[in-house]
């Protein structure tokens, strides 16, 4: 079981940090030039589980891991799963077994049957992972986490084009929601605790929620992350779930009519983002410079061309301040 796999503990504030930072990430084109058959695969599975290096399993579940192994799967799949079986430790034996077969549908473009195969892996994985005092693995759980939120779109795109009610984003939203309460209600000394990876839940039934229009599922969460304050403090999280967390929220008070918060939040996140990640800079300034406006101040020209947003707010902008002057300049 997955409790004899786990060395001594270290600290998640430090440890799990460093991993998003990408300090200890292994570079998946490295790996995969190393993996020539599905024996290998498994080896390199088993190497991470003996060293508990949560970080290699997020890759080896990537399909880029697997993009040059697929033809080598081996038929029938009682094969695939006796492979595992001899060569993994439950769950793991499951949980790669479901991801080659995931990666073998999303291959063929079979994405309703990748997103089945997913589900079932980190099914697998969860079972597991809550009974293990442990929260070495939440990257994994994250990663686990985040592709059956992009599945579940493509699955429903492609029920949708065959003609059938879309139903796997709302079968996503429930499997990530086990997946928070796990974390959430865990009582697991400090360093152990998987609170600490709550947030990284959260934040991906956000962006299902948002995608799916579900906005009144996002405030139970709020309040969840706000309660779990007590034990784990927002500021000890990483970085960039805060600012993820802060921008979705930003948006919640945006929408509700809460101006000061939103500015609040999203400036935020225009500090604290990624200074390369020019795209979210772009995402963040959508919905801050509207609040800005409402608030009676204008994003310069400047700032408007160098994250190329002069044809949404240009007009906008000029008539505000055209109005403005106007109200300021008295009339003869």
């Amino acid at each position: 079981m997955l409790r004899s796999l786990v060395g001594s503990e270290m600290c998640i504030r430090d440890r799990y940090q460093r991993r998003v930072r990408g300090k200890d990430c292994q570079s998946d084109a490295t790996m995969s030039s190393e993996l020539k058959t599905i024996p290998d695969y498994l080896n390199a599975w088993l190497e991470a589980i003996h060293q508990v290096d949560a970080q290699r399993l997020c890759n080896l579940l990537q399909p880029s891991s697997l993009a040059s192994l697929l033809q080598f799967v081996p038929r029938p799949e009682a094969q695939l799963d006796y492979l595992c079986s001899n060569k993994l430790p439950a769950p793991f034996d499951e949980v790669a077994a479901s991801t080659v077969r995931a990666n073998v549908a999303l291959g063929a473009n079979k994405m309703l049957d990748a997103y089945t195969y997913h589900a079932q892996a980190l099914n697998a994985f969860v079972k597991a992972f809550k009974e293990v005092e442990s929260n070495q693995m939440l990257t994994v759980l994250h990663s686990l986490v985040r592709e059956l939120r992009v599945l579940s779109i493509k699955a429903d795109a492609e029920l949708l084009k065959a003609g059938k009610q879309p139903e796997k984003v709302d079968d996503a939203g429930r499997v990530m929601m086990s997946c928070f309460s796990v974390c959430n209600n865990d009582r697991s000394p400090l360093e152990q605790n998987k609170k600490w990876g709550t947030l990284g839940v959260v934040n991906q039934l956000f962006r299902l929620y948002f995608q799916n229009n579900q906005l009144h599922m996002c405030k139970p969460l709020v309040r969840s992350i706000e309660m779990m304050q007590a034990f784990v403090r927002f500021e000890q999280l990483p970085i960039a779930h805060q600012v993820t967390f802060n921008f979705f929220v930003g948006r919640l008070a945006l929408l509700d009519g809460d101006y000061p918060k939103a500015e609040s939040l999203l400036e935020f996140c225009l500090t604290h983002c990624h200074k390369n990640a020019t795209q979210n800079h772009r995402r963040i300034l959508i919905n801050l410079i509207p609040v800005k406006l409402l608030l009676g101040s204008s994003p310069s020209q400047e700032l408007l061309d160098k994250y190329h947003l002069g044809q949404e707010f240009s007009n906008i902008v000029r008539a505000v301040r055209e109005v403005c002057w106007r109200v300021r300049t008295p009339s003869r």
